[in-house]
């Protein structure tokens, strides 16, 4: 593994100034990047590979971009100056982490500073995260709150494309976790899933599983368990390999091909025993596209009810008032 600190000398020589505290000072953090298995690798600036945690850095005076590992950043003594300009970088991920583990779980003021910074939270939603960070206990409404907020930073940060929430949707063993936006417009662009199917997901998919009606949860169980069924063969095949080249770069080239060839093998076995259900007792697509869309105009009906209602109160009301 090659040293950290080739990492300022290559900074340094990407800026104007040539002396570590003025040149380490162009620069900024411009975004991150989490990488799962079957996503490919990057290296360091510093030459450290392969690094899964990307932090993009982005020089202010040239524009000169580079990306750095947060594990190497992690390892800059607090009081030297890349730690204030790089140091928010390991606080993200580890609290994106902590959010993927559990997404009922509180993010860190870091990870909230950051989703403001690049738009992936609205200052509303960002003002009432922090208004229940403290509290111990939270109402219905706050939980549902934090998870969709939770939701909309897993998938703007940290799971970036749809490679990585399939991985995700296919640990799952009871599909209740969302497929994401990503993978939702995926399965669409290969006719997987209906626009009816596309439509009804792209509504849902921020929302707390438990915040669902029991129709609501029977769809998008059954869209998940459509997904991981027909799109196994795009993803699941190249996850395998990436996992096959990693375990077998200490082997022959004899041994490395079986390796290659069992691994991917187990795979598609282990995936197909996760998905743990017969397809013929799946609901046809026909039947779930004509219940999603009878739940659509139910959920039309009742929105109209209610528009209706308010403006007879508010008619009332005028009425009332001109009178007086």
């Amino acid at each position: 593994m090659a040293s950290l600190w080739r990492l300022p000398a290559e900074i340094i020589a990407l800026s104007r100034a040539k002396i570590w505290e003025e040149a380490v000072r162009e620069w900024e953090l411009d975004f991150i990047e989490k990488l799962d298995p079957g996503e490919g690798s990057e290296s360091c600036l510093c030459g450290h590979s392969p690094i899964t945690e990307l932090c993009h850095i982005i020089n202010k005076k040239t524009d000169s971009s580079a990306i750095v590992g947060s594990h190497c950043i992690q390892k800059f003594e607090k009081d030297d100056p890349a730690h204030a300009v790089f140091g928010n970088g390991p606080k993200i991920f580890r609290s994106v982490n902590k959010l993927l583990k559990d997404n009922e779980a509180t993010a860190s003021k870091a990870l909230l500073k950051y989703a403001s910074q690049k738009g992936v939270l609205t200052k509303t939603q960002i003002r009432s995260y922090k208004k229940d960070k403290g509290k111990r206990k939270l109402s219905v409404a706050s939980v549902k709150n934090r998870i969709k907020c939770n939701n909309i930073l897993i998938f703007g940060i940290a799971i970036k494309t749809e490679k990585a929430a399939f991985k995700r949707l296919l640990e799952d063993e009871t599909f209740e976790t969302t497929a994401g936006p990503k993978l939702i417009e995926y399965g669409f662009n290969k006719n997987v899933l209906t626009r009816t199917n596309y439509d009804f997901y792209k509504n849902i998919w921020n929302r707390a599983h438990s915040s669902l009606s029991v129709k609501q949860k029977k769809y998008k169980v059954d869209l998940n368990k459509k997904i991981v069924t027909k799109l196994k063969d795009d993803f699941i095949d190249d996850i395998g390999s990436q996992r096959s080249s990693s375990s077998s770069s200490s082997s022959s080239s004899s041994s490395s091909s079986s390796s290659s060839s069992s691994s991917s093998s187990s795979l598609n076995r282990s995936s197909s025993s996760s998905i743990g259900f017969d397809k013929e007792r799946v609901e046809s697509d026909d039947d779930l596209d004509e219940d999603i869309e009878m739940f659509n105009a139910l959920e039309e009906n009742a929105t109209f009810r209610s528009k209706r209602k308010r403006n007879a109160i508010e008619i009332e009301s005028e009425e009332e008032s001109s009178e007086l």
